[in-house]
């Protein structure tokens, strides 16, 4: 039984000579010792006990087990992530073959979102999305496109399709009777330029100063229609606002909190108001 010296503070191996032990192992497995430490800690590797100060004694060959496994499982599967690259297609399409049977051999991982596929399956995956794929009216694009365009999710893409596109189409296509929603590109083009003409932009990207705050403030604000007998009430806050925002001493992320709150305060305080006052005035 080999074993192995493992020491939280270097982070190197020993054997109880002093001589690295499990230098092969770390060369062979590109091991990090922060993953030895990491796989002690959530007792993945049984066979190790407490010796001197902060450091272990771990058994080698379990070791070079575990990574063995790890190797092998690199070798024969592809997750999720790899799988879609080599296709060409969305992660979630993946999810969905898994989840509907499309895929025969896949292992669960860890946790429940995380599988890994046979990479013989691969060819397989790629002739069915293929068979999947219906020839597209000119201009028109699925919504995995959409859903790069756009950086949202596969499910996101879908709901935009349907609520935000006017040229949005459900079709079916003739392999599966599956069917499809498709937009035209250009208008998802045209619906990403709003999105960033509404939103706004700090001056300095990353950073968030007093100057940016005032101007989001003042953004947001502009959009919100505000009732003839709240002007000044309204007014009077927003000068408030502006002027908290402006003289304050805040760090980035905390300032930028700040002017969302005073946002959604004045949002509140148009709702909710009316409705104040006609209550008064029910009770006087």
């Amino acid at each position: 039984m080999k074993l192995g010296l493992f020491s939280y503070k270097s982070g190197s191996l020993f054997n109880c000579d002093g001589g690295s032990v499990l230098a092969y192992q770390i060369q062979k497995y590109n091991i990090h010792p922060e993953s030895i430490r990491e796989l002690i800690r959530k007792n993945i590797l049984k066979n190790h006990k407490k010796h001197v100060r902060d450091s272990y004694i771990v058994l080698a060959s379990e070791v070079e087990a575990y990574f063995e496994e790890k190797l092998t499982l690199n070798e024969k599967y592809a997750n999720i992530d790899e799988v879609s690259q080599i296709i060409g297609c969305s992660k979630d399409t993946i999810r969905i073959y898994i989840k509907n049977g499309t895929v025969n051999d896949y292992i669960k991982g860890p946790n429940t979102s995380k599988f890994f596929i046979n990479r013989s399956e691969i060819d397989r995956i790629r002739e069915i999305y293929s068979q999947e794929r219906i020839p597209l009216p000119k201009g028109y694009i699925f919504p995995e496109d959409v859903m790069e365009l756009l950086d949202i999710s596969l499910q996101s893409a879908r709901e935009t399709i349907k609520k935000h596109m006017k040229s949005a189409k459900k079709v079916t296509n003739g392999f599966n009777k599956m069917g499809y929603w498709i937009v035209l590109e250009s208008e998802v083009i045209e619906y990403k330029q709003k999105q960033e003409n509404d939103r706004f932009l700090p001056q300095t990207p990353g950073e968030f100063t007093t100057i940016d705050a005032v101007n989001k403030f003042k953004f947001e604000v502009d959009k919100i229609t505000i009732p003839l007998n709240l002007t000044t009430t309204a007014k009077i806050y927003m000068e408030y606002a502006r002027h908290k925002l402006a003289n304050s001493e805040a760090r980035s992320e905390t300032l930028s909190k700040k002017t969302a709150y005073y946002i959604k305060t004045i949002k509140v305080l148009i709702n909710h108001l009316p409705k104040c006052i006609k209550e008064m005035e029910c009770q006087h």
